[in-house]
């Protein structure tokens, strides 16, 4: 009977969407898994149903109805197959990373730093860890250094071949390259950053070399590809895995969810511009002290291991006395350099949280290029005019962060000079690194004496500047109504421009 089979195929069209609507509003968890089950075999008897209406031989109207059933029933296994797929790749995590992943906030009560209520919180307990997870094991570290805080990266390794063992291969991987002007030259910094590591690990003194260094960005995918390449190749020969390393919150996590991106279908799975999509591998956050323990990655094929390790922190880091939305002012996702003319007896304050001054020069003004986070203030003015009445009236304003004055007496604030030798405005004579907030680079001619106030624990460093050809007459601003405004200059005088006039552009040359 073709009309009463027709009414029985709109009946089981609509239990079955039904079905597969009400599973997929459940979220397809384990609590609806009996809702699931009756919607396949829901969707196999619709199925069959609509093989055996097929077969009829009916008339053009009835056709076009079946036809909306097929659509129905189609789209009702389409649902059911999503609500299956959801509850099959469902993962599980706790609170603490859940925080951390979607609120930027994953609770005080478990942050890691000196002095923790839990006592695996503590730096002392990620020491420990590392020593007896990882120096017993063959295999390659893989050691992440920001380098946007160099120094702060390497003084936690200092004992690096006492907590990984001895002869051991070390492949240093400088993060967030993104960061750098595109215009620098990459083998120079790489370069600078080999003897900057071998400086400050003496293990590195004599077990690191220039092709060890690798640029990567993590955040951009760039290298990420043939870093895992060549660090699982020497983990290979060795017989053994990859062990990622590193400070607390340089990157060792962005990394492995780049590769747990490249090996579970994420495409472009190596070369120098990896640009596969990031999977949730291992939870990564501005809070440092995320990784608690050593975690095996899944890469799914049968190349060595790679193992995600806690970051080290060192007792009085700045970042790990600060507040979560202040790391997040502090920490930057592009560099916007800044530099300032100032005369001796000028400041020019990182916010609320440090400041520079000139205390003396020889020959007059010297340039202060800041290398900061763009959520960072920079403000000039006299040095006379700062005091603790000036800094709490304007903290969380013109000054920010912090973004309470109440946070300034809990950081502090301690100064350290530091003497520079000029070497003429063609280029820097040497960078001031302040762990945590960023550096500064200072181009000048003769001896300047600076004063630089921070909280305690941000290691405040002279260096051999990093970037030292930047183009001071691009990058100079003027302070206007509480706002930095570049190329502040002089007027040119009223005309018609040249033809072809060039536009402001960076120098490439000796960089």
């Amino acid at each position: 009977d073709a009309g009463g089979a027709n009414d029985a195929a709109t009946l089981d069209a609509a239990a079955l969407d039904a079905a597969a609507l009400d599973a997929a509003s459940l979220g397809a968890t384990a609590d609806n898994a009996a809702a699931l089950d009756d919607a396949a075999l829901l969707d196999d008897g619709a199925e069959h149903a609509v093989l055996n209406f097929e077969a009829l031989d009916l008339d053009d109207d009835d056709d076009d109805e079946f036809d909306d059933d097929d659509e129905t029933a189609a789209a009702a296994r389409k649902l059911a197959r999503a609500a299956a797929k959801a509850e099959r790749t469902k993962v599980v995590v706790c609170s603490r990373c859940h925080g951390l992943r979607h609120k930027a906030s994953g609770g005080d009560a478990t942050r890691a730093r000196a002095g923790a209520e839990d006592a695996a919180l503590t730096p002392e307990a990620f020491e420990a860890l590392i020593r007896r997870e990882v120096k017993d094991r063959k295999g390659v570290v893989l050691l992440f250094v920001d380098l946007f805080d160099v120094e702060g990266s390497l003084r936690c390794w200092t004992g690096l071949g006492s907590l990984v063992g001895h002869r051991r291969r070390v492949i240093v991987a400088a993060n967030k390259a993104d960061l750098l002007p595109r215009d620098v030259s990459r083998t120079r910094v790489a370069g600078w950053l080999h003897d900057a590591a071998r400086d400050a690990v003496p293990y590195l003194r004599d077990n690191l070399h220039l092709d060890d260094v690798k640029l990567v960005s993590c955040r951009t995918g760039a290298g990420v590809g043939a870093l895992l390449q060549d660090a699982r190749d020497a983990a290979s020969r060795a017989r053994g895995d990859v062990f990622v390393c590193g400070a607390a919150n340089c990157g060792k996590s962005s990394f492995i969810n780049r590769a747990v991106g490249a090996f579970s279908g994420g495409g472009g799975g190596g070369g120098s511009k990896y640009k596969g999509e990031k999977r949730w591998g291992v939870t990564a956050s501005a809070t440092p002290g995320t990784t608690l323990g050593v975690v095996k990655v899944a890469l799914r094929d049968d190349g060595p291991d790679v193992y995600d390790t806690p970051g080290l922190l060192m007792p009085d880091a700045l970042g790990s006395r600060l507040t979560e939305p202040e790391l997040g002012a502090v920490l930057p996702r592009e560099f916007n350099p800044v530099a300032l003319r100032v005369q001796p007896g000028g400041s020019v304050l990182l916010g609320a949280l440090g400041r520079v001054d000139v205390i003396a020069s020889e020959l007059g003004a010297f340039f202060l290029t800041f290398y900061v986070a763009p959520g960072l203030t920079l403000h000039p003015t006299s040095t006379a005019n700062v005091d603790d009445a000036y800094l709490a009236k304007h903290c969380g304003e013109l000054l920010s962060p912090p973004f309470d004055a109440a946070r300034l007496a809990e950081l502090g604030s301690t100064p350290t000079d530091v003497e520079i030798d000029g070497r003429g405005f063609e280029r820097a004579a040497a960078d001031v690194s302040v762990s945590g907030l960023g550096w500064v680079a200072v181009t000048g001619s003769g001896r300047a004496t600076l004063r630089v106030h921070a909280p305690p624990g941000a290691l405040v460093t002279r260096r051999e500047p990093l970037l030292p050809f930047e183009d001071l007459k691009a990058l100079t601003a003027k302070s206007t109504g509480g706002r930095l405004v570049r190329g502040a200059g002089k007027k040119k005088p009223k005309g018609k421009a040249k033809a072809g006039a060039p536009g402001r552009k960076r120098r490439g040359s000796g960089r």
